[in-house]
């Protein structure tokens, strides 16, 4: 989902995941518990987002595939 000054993510829960990474332009930008995270832009901005999966043994899974 995007507007004139953010973007917002939304993903399905992972089963067995205890927080997610969330990439942009392939960078981590922040572990989160929650499955959104709302990312400020400019207007005319476009950035390109992966996420992952980690469990309670911070195992990280493959990342998604890009959304942007």
């Amino acid at each position: 989902m995007n507007s004139k000054t953010n973007i917002t993510l939304i993903w399905n829960k992972v089963e067995g995941a205890s927080s997610y990474n969330i990439y942009r332009e392939n960078e981590l930008l922040e572990s989160s518990n929650a499955t959104t995270f709302v990312d400020p832009m400019p207007p005319g901005k476009r950035y390109c987002y992966k996420i992952s999966s980690v469990d309670k043994y911070d195992v990280e899974s493959d990342l998604s595939d890009e959304h942007g």
